[in-house]
Order: C-alpha cells, then structure tokens, then sequence
C-alpha cells in the first residue's frame, strides 16, 4: 500500500509526517511536545488516534476533515458525532467540511491555509488521508488490478476476462475478493484481521496443492467469509466492531447509553452488516457468530 500524501508545494519542507511504518512513528513521536501546534488533515482513524496521543502529550491539537464529522464513513452520524464530543472535550479543535490547499514557510511548516481562506498556525503537519492499492509494477499484463487486486476465494490472482491466474496469489489490503456474508460484490478490506485470514485461506489452499492432496478441488471451491473486525483506543473510549460497517443505510443503538459505552447495530435493509461498540465488548463480540 502507498500512503496518499497533500498534492502541494513545498513537498520537501520539514515537520511533514504521514504515518505508515514504524520509521514513520519514531520520527513523529519526537516532534508531539507539549505546547506544539499541530495540524492533522483527515479525521479517519488513523487522524483520531494521532489526535488522541498528541493531546495527551500537552499539543495544540486541530483536525482538518473534509467531512460533517470524524470517522463519518465508518461510523455513520450517530456515533461519529459522539466521537467528535468526546475528542472536543479532550481539547481537539475540528475544522469540518474544509481542505487544505496551501503551505506556509519557507524552510520548515508554520502554517496551513484552508479553502475559506483561513490559516492555522502549525509545528507539525500530519497526513492522514489515506492510501492506495500499489499495483502499479503490475501494469503490462491480464491481471485484473482495478482498485487492488481482484482474486477469486482460494485467493488466486484473476485476469480481466475472470481466469484465475495459477500459482500467483493476492493477499492483505491489496487483495479484491468477493465476502458471500454481505453479497457477491468483489471489495478491498483493510480491517486489521484481513490480512491475516486471506494469508491462511492463501497458505492452506498451497498446501493442499504441494501435498497433493485429494481434496484440492474442493478446498479451491470452499467459499472464503471472513468476519471483517477492527478496534480503535482514543483516550478511555474502545471501540471495538465486526462486520463492514460502511455498507449500512441505517444504524441503530441497541445497548447502553450513547453518551457513555454503547453498542451500535448497521444494517443494510434488514440484513444486519456490522456491530461496533464504545465498551461493552462482551456483547459486541457475540455478535461474531451471527456473521458465521
């Protein structure tokens, strides 16, 4: 995966950050001082932890989203608006329905300039604005690489015309793959549990081929439904959920109080999609085996 970054100039300024790898963290950690401006554009989860940590490392913290509130898509409005309290609370100031569309500074950032042409102070920019699929070094052949990598459920590499590629695999937040719990529709998941189950759903169908095993065809055919899962710590708030949340027309609190631990069902019609909850952890994970 290739992190996106701001498309400005002054691309090489220093007390730029994105955070990726672990380079990433240790660079950034030891710029959150106490008393430091810092500006985070993108409200996901990633701009919310980063949020949360640099707050209660004493910084001057401001979230730059271009949507009516952190983590919206994920969450849906109800519990993203809760969200923003509890981080409002803490201190974080949200810029919402804003982007940024300058630099400002000559040899290290000072500032960022917005869309309504306001400006924020700034010591240490953060962009946490997503990423994509890098598929672009397999560009000159068959394989069907629109958004990712699509592969059928053995995990195998398919070209455009829908012939599974033999021998090659996708797997992790690269990998494209249809989740029959939901619908027959081919999606990238980048929940913290994927790459772990497309590795061992790869793994055994591998090894089903290298032992020649008699079961082969059959494990080639055996549908693949992960139970797609995250979790979030932002201060005293887990959040922990199952299911893809972002499918739902509609969610709906089901358990506690929304202002303390909660628990949030997202349905798509009738067909339940997704659980997550503030605490409560007990009942948000048995709701696994009803995606099972």
């Amino acid at each position: 995966m290739v992190r996106f970054t701001l498309s400005l100039l002054w691309l090489s300024l220093p007390a730029r950050h994105a955070l990726r790898s672990l380079e990433d963290a240790i660079a950034l950690r030891a710029e959150l001082v106490q008393g430091k401006n810092v500006v985070i554009v993108g409200g996901g989860f990633i701009g919310c932890e980063v949020a949360a940590t640099a707050v209660k490392l004493g910084c001057n913290v401001t979230v730059v989203h271009n949507a009516a509130h952190p983590m919206l898509r994920p969450l849906g409005s109800g519990l993203a608006e809760q969200m923003q309290l509890r981080h409002e609370a803490m201190g974080v100031t949200f810029k919402l329905k804003r982007t940024v569309t300058d630099l400002i500074g000559t040899d290290h950032v000072e500032g960022v300039r917005l869309d309504d042409e306001s400006t924020l102070d700034c010591d240490v920019l953060i962009e946490a604005i997503g990423s994509h699929a890098n598929v672009e070094w397999l560009s000159g052949n068959d394989i069907d690489r629109n958004d990712g990598v699509l592969v059928d459920s053995a995990m195998r590499v398919m070209t455009r015309d829908g012939h599974a590629v033999p021998n090659v695999f996708a797997i992790g937040d690269v990998a494209r793959f249809a989740n029959p719990i939901f619908d027959l529709e081919a999606r990238r998941v980048e929940h913290w549990n994927i790459p772990t189950e497309t590795a061992k759903r790869a793994a055994s169908v591998i090894a089903s081929y290298l032992n020649k095993s008699d079961s082969y065809p059959a494990i080639l055919d055996e549908p693949f439904k992960p139970v797609p899962s995250f979790w979030s710590d932002q201060y005293e708030n887990h959040l922990l959920a199952f299911g893809l949340l972002s499918l739902a027309d509609k969610a709906t609190l089901v358990a506690g109080d929304i202002s303390g631990d909660c628990v949030f069902e997202y349905s798509r019609g009738d067909q339940l999609v997704g659980v997550c909850g503030i605490g409560m952890r007990s009942v948000v994970q048995s709701y696994r085996a009803k995606f099972i």
